[in-house]
């Protein structure tokens, strides 16, 4: 193997996946959150988390998929979703 393919390799473990659209991304160009005793957070470094673009903040897909996750209805789970400061995690 050349070292040409070695950073090939390298780059695509930095690719994830938008949880709302499922478009490929850099992870530096995602959001990283988690659900932790039903509250919508940014990643803490342990346990299971996910990955949403910015054009997907307020989708229905992501809104849905965090009223699953985290165990809210639809309007609790948009509720969070507008108070959580995207902000801090960039």
């Amino acid at each position: 193997m050349n070292s040409k393919n070695k950073c090939e390799i390298g780059n695509e473990k930095q690719i994830r996946m938008c949880v709302a659209c499922r478009k490929r991304e850099k992870q530096s160009n995602l959001y990283r959150l988690q659900c932790i005793n039903n509250e919508l957070i940014k990643f803490t470094g342990n346990g299971r988390s996910f990955y949403v673009c910015e054009k997907c903040i307020n989708s229905k897909k992501f809104v849905r998929y965090i009223s699953k996750l985290c165990h809210f209805n639809k309007d609790e789970a948009k509720q969070k979703i507008l108070t959580f400061s995207f902000s801090i995690l960039h």
